[in-house]
């Protein structure tokens, strides 16, 4: 599944560069008197490995998609970085199987072979909780204290599997595409996208106990939320995916017209309605930044269901920065008012 192309990173890193310069230093001149001041040592430098380590993550987001970095800002603190972490070892697994290794030479069977060693370098070090690798060390703190589980892991990295053509040779398309039906293309969501929704929420939830219903609320609202963005993907990047990819996850192999387009565009709004219902339940440190991101999404929906099939064929659909940024502002004030009313509510029957 293609992505945003590339961005100019931010160089908004002064504080950041600051923070690592200091810990180093601290590191570098701790006095040696034994394992206390080993011990020091041992933590200072850790903390500059993970400081620098979640740089990364975030900064590779930002190359990547405009759109999401401009979401997550809207997150807390603590909850954004999590969120740079768990994207930036997804953002790196989707690049090996969509281009990257590709157009470096490496034939589908070498990919099969290096996405298999970066899934296993990732679970190793959730286990052991270090990496040489600076995106998965990120990650791993992320997932031992978010609680991530394995088998999301594990089926995200198999959808990741799923998109490897059968065979292509060096620096030219897939000779053959890849159809998806409704089976396994329902298969492959999941993987791809609900259980990304699901590790968000556990890191939305670190520091929460919602009840049982809520919970499950949530749960339901991540998985569909989570459908709706792959979906909505298929439908912007049809034209990359089919011609340059060989992949076709919506038209089942036959060519894409009106009424496929439109049957797909019911399923995804379906999935924004439910989705939208949990969205109220999340904590304030991570309610503004999915509610721009469903807004953001939203808007894009409709952009494809007013372009005819033909132009979803053979361009991708965008939305302007400037109405990224004024969606995201109404998000905002949607959403605050909609709280201010709620608690006027409960305020007025208490």
């Amino acid at each position: 599944m293609t992505s945003e192309p590339p961005t100019e990173p931010s160089k908004d890193t002064t504080a950041l560069d600051d923070r690592a310069e200091d810990s180093h230093a601290e590191g570098t001149h701790s006095p040696s008197t034994g394992d206390d001041a080993r011990a020091r040592l041992y933590a200072s430098t850790a903390e500059l490995y993970d400081l620098v380590a979640a740089r990364l993550s975030s900064r590779l987001i930002r190359a990547y998609s405009t759109s999401f970095t401009l979401s997550t800002r809207l997150l807390g603190p603590r909850v954004r970085q999590d969120i740079h972490n768990l994207y930036g070892i997804v953002r790196v697994a989707d690049e090996v199987v969509d281009g990257a290794a590709g157009g470096h030479g490496l034939p589908p069977e070498r990919i099969r072979d290096v996405l298999n060693d970066y899934e296993q370098r990732v679970r190793e070090g959730c286990a052991t909780g270090f990496s040489t690798d600076p995106i998965i060390h990120a990650f791993i703190g992320t997932a031992r204290s978010c609680d991530i589980k394995n088998s999301h892991l594990a089926a995200f990295f198999q959808s990741m599997r799923a998109d490897i053509p059968a065979s292509y040779s060096a620096h030219q398309a897939p000779q053959s595409t890849t159809v998806y039906d409704a089976e396994t293309r329902d298969t492959y969501i999941y993987g791809s996208a609900e259980v990304i929704g699901l590790m968000c929420l556990s890191i939305f939830l670190r520091d929460e106990t919602p009840s049982p219903a809520d919970r499950r609320t949530m749960e339901q609202g991540a998985r569909h939320l989570g459908a709706a963005f792959q979906k909505i993907n298929f439908l912007r990047d049809y034209a990359a995916d089919k011609d340059g990819l060989n992949r076709d996850y919506v038209a089942h192999g036959q060519p894409l017209n009106d009424e496929t387009k439109d049957s797909f565009l019911t399923e995804i709004y379906r999935d924004l309605s439910i989705a939208h219902q949990a969205i109220l339940l999340l904590p304030a440190s991570s309610r503004l930044g999915v509610r721009a991101a469903y807004a953001l999404f939203l808007k894009l929906t409709h952009s494809l269901e007013h372009t005819p099939a033909q132009k979803v064929t053979s361009s991708r659909i965008r939305v302007g920065n400037a109405t990224k940024l004024l969606t995201t502002a109404q998000s905002i004030v949607a959403g605050e008012t909609r709280r201010f009313r709620t608690r006027h509510r409960r305020g007025t029957n208490s």
